[in-house]
């Protein structure tokens, strides 16, 4: 598989959050963040997709991006062939997923997962919302079964 994406210096003022972003930083981590940002520069990228408006949704780097000083943040950035390639990618191995959302999802739970704290109740109203068959989350969000049946449960719970 080819690389995704294209590097690109966006401008900060372009970049939106997008609305699933399970993972959490208290603003005492937030604060060492951008403190670290200040002090080596900005050393990892923020990974984007380019929406049709112009703006671009981050899917991986919402932190980075709220605590960066710097007008223009080095980013990754997809598009709907970059998503596409990544689905058909994910089809090949088993996993039906249907739609860019649920693509995008995945990278950012992904992402998060090895870095970062989620938060079980966010991140169960985000599984929740996929659009994939339930018995293919596990292998989309590379989780075991009874990982993504806790999270569930606390969506469940929070929706109560």
């Amino acid at each position: 598989m080819t690389d995704i994406g294209k590097y690109e210096e966006v401008p900060k003022d372009k970049i939106v959050a997008n609305s699933w972003n399970p993972n959490v930083m208290t603003d005492k981590e937030e604060e060492k963040l951008g403190e670290n940002i200040d002090r080596n520069g900005f050393l990892q990228t923020v990974l984007l997709y380019k929406q049709q408006d112009g703006k671009y949704m981050i899917i991986d780097g919402e932190h980075r991006w709220k605590t960066a000083k710097q007008d223009k943040l080095r980013s990754i950035v997809l598009d709907d062939t970059d998503l596409e390639q990544i689905k058909k990618k994910l089809i090949s191995k088993g996993i039906p997923v249907n739609n860019k959302d649920d693509v995008m999802k995945a990278l950012t739970a992904n992402m998060n997962r090895q870095r970062g704290t989620m938060s079980p109740a966010l991140f169960g109203e985000m599984i929740s919302g996929m659009e994939i068959d339930d018995s293919m989350k596990g292998a989309l969000l590379q989780m075991e079964e009874e990982e993504l049946k806790f999270y569930q449960l606390v969506d469940e719970i929070e929706e109560e």
